[in-house]
């Protein structure tokens, strides 16, 4: 028996697509596949969202955006230094993973079949972050001689991946007994080990 509309409907349709779409990408999933597990009719879930496509984008924009303005406060945050910046960086990237575990692997796999739908947010983010105040600081101390040379975009990368690595791993971690305490510590651990060994680098030989 499908379900009429109601409050909260939308969002039971949001959470069954969210799902749906991290485990099967964006052509693994139709629109019929979302309705049943929804427990609606494909006409209801049309009213809500008109098509895949926007339900696709409403959702995992959505929340691509959220994990990009929350990153961008951090990056533009006045009255830090470099290093309490980064170790921030790095809490903020890890905490919006822990909320959203399975975005890494969902940007990846769509990033391979359905570029376009990240160009423009990426273009922007990417903008924001050449413009930031962790770049400005990246020039401003290696100009003071305290830090050896890097590109900025190697920083945010090797920051990114090496926090998205346990989450992109995540079955290897589990089939290893790294589950419930365990992967809260083992992420934990993580912010300080990225951390210390992003700064030992930078340090100017």
């Amino acid at each position: 028996m499908t379900e009429q509309i109601g409050d909260n409907t939308e969002e039971k349709i949001r959470a069954v697509a969210k799902k749906l779409f991290t485990e099967k990408g964006y052509s693994g999933t139709t629109i019929r596949d979302v309705a049943e597990e929804a427990g609606v009719n494909v006409a209801l879930l049309n009213y809500y969202f008109r098509s895949k496509d926007k339900l696709f984008k409403a959702i995992f924009m959505e929340n691509f955006q959220e994990y990009s303005d929350k990153i961008s406060t951090i990056l533009f945050q006045e009255d830090l230094t470099l290093e309490t910046r980064i170790r921030h960086f790095i809490n903020e990237v890890t905490d919006q993973l822990k909320k959203n575990p399975d975005l890494p692997t969902f940007i990846m796999t769509e990033c391979r079949q359905n570029a376009e739908m990240f160009q423009g947010k990426s273009k922007v983010y990417k903008e924001k972050f050449e413009n930031s105040q962790m770049v400005k600081q990246l020039k401003e101390e290696e100009a003071k001689g305290n830090i050896r040379h890097i590109d900025p975009l190697h920083l945010h990368f090797i920051i990114s991946s090496q926090v998205m690595a346990p989450f992109l791993s995540a079955p290897v971690l589990q089939i290893n007994g790294i589950v419930g305490e365990k992967w809260e510590q083992f992420i934990e651990e993580r912010k300080e080990i990225i951390a210390d060994m992003i700064l030992a680098y930078l340090k100017k030989p």
